[in-house]
């Protein structure tokens, strides 16, 4: 479960001898050290760097007191210079109007160049001018040096304008940042390095250094957390002029240079409510950042280009640290939960103490249940396909916090219902589902959502019956419907329909005439017919007059007809199929009918187109 989320170790140079504890400063600067004008207006001068400072020194119980003037170096070769800078809660060093300069008793200087003049090198006079910017700056420090012998001289090196690399105004893009800062720290700083390097040069007796401001801010606005700052949060236009967070920052920057310490651990004193919070609640971190970077700011002979004073070295530094439910430090001891008090000392490079805080965030964990209802099988997350319900399958992902994310499924499958249904019905009928009628043969499928969420598939096959050949036909009296191998029901169709007892074959002989139907019955169906009107049944009966004789009947194996006149003879059963034909002048004839089968036969007797029957049973 443990898992390691990130390390950074800031180790800082610490001068451990205590810097100058009372600071009386001069600036000769301009607006990206003291911007009246704000477009964004605070109540006191929260855009400007003395007022940071002296929170600052305050804090540290340390004495502050400042004056300046407004304008670029051409402007600050008039010498003497003014007071015209006053701050509310910052006390003033100075009053030109009262006494010299000289009287102010000034411990260090401040100097700052325009941002905008970098386009071409620090040895070259102004434009329409004869002054350059080293010889501005040189005439300004010779001067100061007449005034007071003691003081310290700073370059302090701001940040360009940033109106070049915007194509559609402030703010700018992402890659119009990135743009800004490669000139910041590249040609804009080389610059500063050359002019800080010929100043000193220049003056071999005083005490000059630069402090890189802009290079600094740079650096910790372009590492998390403070690259979340917005840019709209630290500058307000494309001059570019901060806001409130970022005069803090240069103030911290400046107290650290001239002071020669880091700023104070507590951060109390601080009207906080004007600061990004990210800066806020990471100030310790960004005062680590800031005091390494002023402590290897060297030139190339290894001589800091920062501070003054004779230094020896205590190392302080953060070690910032992100863990998963616990964390073994270098002091040997497991942390469970987050800490930024913790510190172990180390033996520095130089020899001697090197004072580590732990500044450790302890996350932990998590658990989740995936809840999922499927239809016969489902693919999770781990790749298995799963056919069966399942709550004991997990897996382990990475939660927002870098640490294990352990997720249980919790599977509920339900299979799809099929179900198939054969059925049968009559000619003529249909078969009623889901709103359809069926009424021919065929397989039909409906596709329903059952209860649990799935498919429930109903496959009907339906055979529909052929129809029922109900069609009566006669032969004499006897009766025979088309349909064969049913069953067979003769109905009375005169008397009300009542059934006929005994007259259940496919024919029916009839005793008497009148009207008769039959209810023809199979396996699935049943069709009772239309009446059939039987007429003169009495007629079929009476022995014909072209005969004398017909014997014997009931028959067997021969039968004799006695015939008187010329007449055309047929025998046919009941289903009018001809047994026997023959056209007889007249005589005895003499059949066979051993062949036949038991049951009624028809002689029928046709002459001057008249047509009788006699009925015969053969036994």
């Amino acid at each position: 479960m443990n898992r390691l989320i990130g390390v950074l170790l800031l180790i800082s140079n610490y001068w451990g001898v205590q810097a100058q504890k009372n600071v009386r400063t001069f600036i000769f600067g301009h607006s990206l050290i003291n911007h009246e004008y704000q477009v964004n207006v605070t109540p006191s001068q929260e855009t400007s760097v003395p007022h940071w400072f002296h929170f600052l020194a305050n804090e540290a119980n340390h004495n502050y007191a400042v004056s300046g003037q407004y304008g670029f170096l051409q402007q600050h070769v008039n010498l003497p210079p003014i007071a015209q800078w006053g701050f509310d809660s910052v006390q003033g060093a100075w009053d030109s109007d009262l006494e010299s300069f000289a009287a102010a008793n000034f411990t260090n200087i401040l100097l700052t160049p325009s941002n905008f003049e970098q386009w071409q090198p620090p040895t070259a006079d102004y434009y329409n001018d004869t002054l350059s910017p080293i010889e501005a700056t040189n005439h300004i420090f010779n001067w100061c040096s007449q005034q007071e012998d003691s003081m310290t001289y700073y370059l302090y090196e701001n940040w360009p304008d940033m109106g070049p690399y915007l194509n559609n105004g402030f703010p700018p893009t992402q890659q119009e940042w990135q743009n800004y800062n490669t000139y910041l720290n590249g040609g804009f700083h080389d610059w500063f390095l050359e002019y800080h390097d010929s100043v000193m040069n220049a003056n071999p007796n005083l005490c000059i250094r630069m402090i890189p401001v802009g290079p600094i801010i740079s650096g910790l606005l372009n590492q998390a957390p403070f690259n979340q700052i917005p840019l709209t949060t630290l500058y307000e236009d494309d001059a570019p002029h901060g806001r409130p967070t970022l005069y803090f920052l240069a103030a911290m920057i400046t107290y650290m240079a001239m002071y020669e310490e880091p700023t104070p651990n507590s951060y109390n004193f601080m009207p906080v409510q004007y600061i990004d919070p990210i800066v806020a609640n990471n100030y310790q971190a960004a005062t680590n950042y800031i005091w390494n970077e002023l402590q290897n700011f060297n030139d190339s002979f290894g001589n800091n280009r920062v501070f003054c004073q004779t230094q020896s070295h205590t190392n302080y530094g953060t070690d910032i640290q992100m863990a998963c439910d616990s964390y073994t430090w270098i002091d040997g001891n497991v942390y469970t939960s987050s800490n930024n008090t913790a510190t172990h000392t180390l033996i520095n490079q130089l020899g001697g103490d090197s004072i580590v805080t732990l500044n450790l965030t302890i996350n932990h964990f998590t658990t989740g249940v995936d809840t999922q209802i499927a239809c016969d099988s489902f693919t999770w997350i781990d790749g298995n396909t799963y056919t069966s319900s399942n709550n004991n399958a997990t897996y382990i992902l990475v939660n927002q916090q870098g640490c294990d994310s352990v997720l249980t499924l919790d599977l509920t499958v339900s299979e799809t219902y099929q179900n198939t249904i054969d059925t049968t019905i009559c000619y003529g009928s249909s078969y009623a589902t889901d709103g359809n009628n069926y009424t021919s043969t065929g397989s039909y499928t409906n596709t329903y959502t059952s209860v649990s969420g799935c498919d429930s598939v109903i496959t009907i096959n339906l055979t529909v019956q052929n129809e029922i050949n109900s069609t009566i036909t006669a032969q004499g009296s006897t009766l025979t419907v088309g349909e064969v191998g049913a069953t067979y029901q003769w109905l009375d169709c005169t008397n009300g329909n009542v059934l006929i007892q005994g007259a259940t074959n496919q024919s029916y002989t009839a005793n008497n005439s009148g009207e008769y139907a039959v209810t023809v019955s199979n396996m699935h169906c049943s069709s009772t017919s239309d009446c059939f009107e039987l007429e003169q049944i009495s007629s079929m009966l009476d022995t014909p007059k072209q005969v004398n004789e017909i014997y014997p009947n009931p028959f067997n194996e021969v039968l004799f007809i006695s015939v008187n006149s010329p007449v055309e003879l047929s025998i046919v059963d009941v289903t009018g199929k001809l047994i026997y034909q023959k056209n007889s002048q007249g005589g005895l004839i003499k059949i066979a009918t051993d062949s036949l089968v038991e049951g009624v036969y028809f002689v029928k007797l046709i002459s001057d187109d008249e047509e009788q029957f006699v009925k015969l049973i053969k036994k």
